[in-house]
């Protein structure tokens, strides 16, 4: 309700985008052994120094792993790749799991959207992970997108810019 309000005050910092992903990774550890699951994390960078919420963004690629394996198929496989152009970086985030249907991915970032599975959800929830994700993302100037096929998997990319402040490091 407060991010939507638009009252939602972050507590912005330099942050490494690198350990973050890494700390997340981390916090799914339990869930990942439980089912038998593997995550894969690749990047070439040493550090991706951002401006950022960190409480938020562990939060964001979280939600989006916790997301793989409600929706997971056997022998679940999470890839994630970090990787900086320009002026920005991208997190994508695939996984092998049941995959969306063209109309199920227009209304992924809806608030309170679940995608009609029957009962196969493993784990509860409200529809809320995906809203939140776009919406943290979007105040730290980034997009989301999800790309997914039905039976084959989803992937997610998030766009984080550089902050100038953080430019500004590189270049001392």
């Amino acid at each position: 309700a407060t991010l939507d309000k638009g009252d939602l005050k972050l507590d912005f910092s330099t942050i490494d985008l690198v350990a973050l992903i890494q700390s997340s990774i981390h916090n799914m550890d339990l869930s990942l052994a439980e089912i038998g699951g593997s995550c894969n994390f690749k990047t070439d960078l040493d550090s991706a120094l951002i401006d950022g919420d960190e409480f938020h963004l562990i939060n964001v690629v979280t939600n989006i792993l916790d997301n793989s394996i409600k929706y997971q198929k056997d022998n679940l496989k999470i890839d994630v790749a970090l990787t900086k152009n320009a002026s920005d970086y991208t997190i994508t985030i695939s996984d092998n799991g049941i995959g969306m249907s063209q109309k199920e991915q227009k209304h992924a970032f809806d608030k309170f959207y679940r995608a009609e599975t029957g009962n196969i959800h493993n784990r509860k929830g409200f529809g809320l992970g995906l809203s939140y994700v776009k919406g943290i993302v979007q105040q730290h100037n980034g997009s989301a997108k999800i790309e997914s096929q039905k039976g084959a998997g989803t992937t997610l990319t998030v766009v984080i810019r550089q902050s100038h402040y953080c430019l500004v490091i590189w270049l001392l």
